[in-house]
């Protein structure tokens, strides 16, 4: 059995679970609540439909369930099993996420969890917008073009997804969720919020000054356009979005123009450091979440060229996720998040060659926040963050309920 002959209330339940904790993640809700509903929505869904049978020999289970284990056996060889066990626990709810949607959603639910997306990104811009225009830096002494001031906004939202400015990256993420609602054109009125999102989500990324977060989020618009629009539509949107950039940079005083430099220079030392922890334990790496407790010893140890720059502080993570599992999963871990990639990228691409327009919106939505989250690997993702390992388990889901529509030829409907 499969999503599509799923009980309605054990797909209602499921849909509540998942798009509440959302909500409640990203808004931070006290006590673990989001978890805790998603737990019982979970229990719930499956005493009601206890006869679902779940696909396990699928290739996309198949290239998880890898990564899964993949995970588990480097946790057991890490230099510091109890910090691996404590911060791989994130992976719980997005696998529980995973599941849900490829067991439960129907073509209503998922429809559902595009527009909660829709406005968790539009409540996320507005806040940090309105918390901006709002903060009196001159009362705390600080220069408004003083690049300090962003860090402060985001504090000031104490919120769980944005810690700090380049965690914008997950609004890039979500446009492709906007743009698919002003596509299918389904309501008036959650096309302008849809709008509204991306254009506040630009307005946040240049006060943020996150070079990154406007690199994917240009990225999510060029690929979720190639596939849906016309030569002269995708030239007035990638132009009407980059003047925007423009202006909204300039009456900062262009802080984000005077930001651009040798991008990655500044990245360079924690590569260096990654790639040689990597070198030292080459199979599995030193464990999950281990790079923080290694960097200063690794960097001590490595002749760095004068024209490198060394970030003073301790750096969490080496702002590239690829290096971030060759230094602390090692060969294995890249191989099996490789294998998961590119086993959800064929089953997306296979999405566009279909009748059903709204599958293919989908699908071609799909790509674009894949493609923007892979290129916002290179310079910043970091498992550290419980939301890059949410979404990147909502994509592969979504991505394998909409394949079970194509496969079994049956229409898309958007109400």
């Amino acid at each position: 059995m499969t999503t599509l002959w799923v009980r309605p209330q054990a797909s209602h339940i499921a849909c509540f679970g998942v798009c509440f904790y959302l909500v409640g993640f990203c808004f931070q809700l006290q006590w673990d609540i989001p978890l805790i509903v998603l737990a019982l929505a979970g229990l719930a869904a499956t005493l009601t439909d206890a006869e679902s049978i779940y696909p396990w020999k699928q290739p996309i289970t198949n290239a998880l369930g890898f990564f899964m284990i993949a995970n588990i056996v480097s946790l057991l060889m890490s230099d510091d099993m109890a910090r691996s066990w404590h911060m791989s626990l994130m992976l719980f709810p997005a696998l529980l996420i995973f599941m849900l949607l490829t067991q439960y959603f129907d073509k209503r639910n998922l429809q559902f969890l595009c527009v909660t997306l829709v406005f968790v990104s539009l409540g996320l811009t507005s806040v940090l917008l309105f918390i901006a225009l709002n903060h009196n830096l001159e009362q705390e002494g600080l220069d408004p073009l003083n690049p300090i001031y962003s860090t402060l906004w985001v504090k000031s939202m104490a919120c769980p997804i944005l810690l700090v400015p380049n965690d914008i990256v997950f609004i890039s993420v979500l446009t492709p969720f906007s743009l698919a609602l002003i596509l299918q054109k389904t309501n008036q009125y959650l096309t302008a919020l849809a709008i509204l999102s991306i254009l506040l989500g630009i307005l946040d990324m240049v006060l943020l000054r996150s070079r990154v977060a406007l690199i994917a989020e240009f990225a999510s618009l060029i690929i979720m356009t190639l596939f849906l629009l016309k030569p002269k539509q995708i030239v007035l949107l990638i132009c009407g979005a980059a003047l925007l950039a423009f202006l909204a940079d300039a009456l900062m005083g262009f802080t984000l123009v005077t930001k651009i430099g040798f991008f990655a220079n500044s990245r360079l030392s924690l590569w260096l450091v990654a790639w040689n922890m990597f070198l030292d334990a080459p199979i599995l790496g030193h464990g999950p979440h281990t790079f923080v407790l290694s960097y200063e010893r690794y960097l001590n140890a490595i002749k760095l060229p004068s024209w490198i720059p060394i970030d003073p502080r301790v750096v969490p993570w080496p702002h590239n996720l690829y290096m971030e599992l060759l230094a602390e999963q090692g060969i294995i871990g890249l191989m099996s998040f490789s294998w998961l990639m590119f086993t959800v990228y064929s089953l997306t691409f296979r999405l566009l060659n279909t009748n059903d327009k709204h599958i293919r919106i989908y699908g071609a939505c799909l790509l674009a926040s894949l493609g923007s989250f892979c290129l916002a690997a290179v310079f910043e993702l970091t498992f550290l963050r419980q939301w890059v390992v949410v979404i990147l388990f909502i994509l592969i889901g979504v991505s394998y309920s909409l394949s079970q529509y194509q496969e079994q030829g049956q229409e898309y409907e958007c109400n």
